[in-house]
């Protein structure tokens, strides 16, 4: 087989090719996601994460990766050893309804 060679204009036309593709593949990726805002909710007695997560979540939402990401994002390492009056931060999207009948407060 014989070598294949490029003039330096085709790299550069490829290379610019490639870095336009890329960051057009990262604008749609990065557009598609809402923007979250804080959600700051206070423990109650008898609250768990999860319950808490499952009256926040919408149906696009996976309840225990909501779960997941509330624990990690708040630090807790042990879910069972959160006490009542403990608040908690929920990333959520603004337009999220479950938000009106929850009490917490939006950090806008």
């Amino acid at each position: 087989m014989g070598k294949i060679r490029l003039s330096t204009r085709h790299m550069a036309a490829a290379l610019i090719s490639i870095v336009v593709t890329a960051a057009a593949g990262a604008f749609v990726n990065g557009s598609s996601a809402p923007a979250r805002i804080p959600y700051r909710y206070t423990m109650n007695a008898g609250d768990t994460i999860y319950e808490v997560a499952s009256r926040i979540a919408t149906p696009q939402d996976n309840i225990n990766e909501l779960t997941w990401q509330i624990l990690r994002d708040n630090g807790i390492e042990d879910p069972g050893a959160v006490q009542p009056g403990t608040e908690i931060t929920i990333y959520v999207d603004p337009a999220n309804p479950n938000l009106q009948q929850e009490g917490g407060e939006k950090n806008e």
